[in-house]
């Protein structure tokens, strides 16, 4: 497993290219496959903010259709749980994942064999940036030991994804504020 500073999660903040980078990273840092950085918007709206291992097209369907529904992020958002780095398969055990929908219709159709996570939800005024790391079926479920170097870097992670998910949730304001401008059939003018 590679190791994985501080400085190179607080680059993410301001750099693209380092965020880029974050989900890979974080991955190869605790044992895991994959890792999404999601951002659920006060309005129950999702937005990806990082990712590896899946295409575009599964994020942007995951996004758009199953991260409401998915099982893991529902019990990491729950007011107990908020702000606390967990094993999802405590929290959701692996029968009752192989029996979710986000597994059967989502995961298995689309040919991916993810099934194990660990991650948290961080809540924030506009939010809470969501972060989970995943492990395909044949690979085993997370440890302890696991668990404890996601843990070494939650707070910086933690940190980089609320900043990173509020400017997101500023953007979308600013983007939905535009949009209803242009539907006015009034010109408006702004004086200071």
């Amino acid at each position: 497993m590679e190791e994985i500073r501080s400085e190179q999660i607080y680059e993410a903040l301001f750099d693209d290219e380092a965020l880029e980078q974050l989900p890979q990273r974080l991955a190869n840092a605790v044992g895991g496959r994959s890792t999404i950085l999601n951002w659920r918007h006060s309005d129950g709206g999702f937005g990806a903010l990082g990712y590896c291992y899946f295409t575009p097209e599964f994020m942007a369907a995951y996004v758009e259709t199953w991260a409401a529904l998915d099982p893991w992020v529902i019990a990491a958002a729950q007011p107990s749980m908020l702000n606390r780095v967990l094993l999802l398969d405590e929290a959701v055990p692996s029968d009752a994942f192989a029996r979710s929908a986000l597994y059967n219709d989502f995961v298995r159709a689309s040919g991916d064999d993810t099934f194990y996570a660990m991650g948290v939800a961080y809540s924030s005024a506009r939010g809470d940036g969501i972060l989970g790391v995943n492990r395909g079926r044949a690979a085993g479920p997370f440890e302890a030991s696991d668990l404890a170097r996601l843990q070494l870097h939650a707070k910086d992670i933690g940190r980089v994804l609320k900043l990173r998910g509020e400017i997101a949730a500023a953007q979308r304001d600013k983007e939905v504020t535009s949009a209803a401008l242009d539907t006015m059939a009034v010109a408006i003018a702004v004086v200071a």
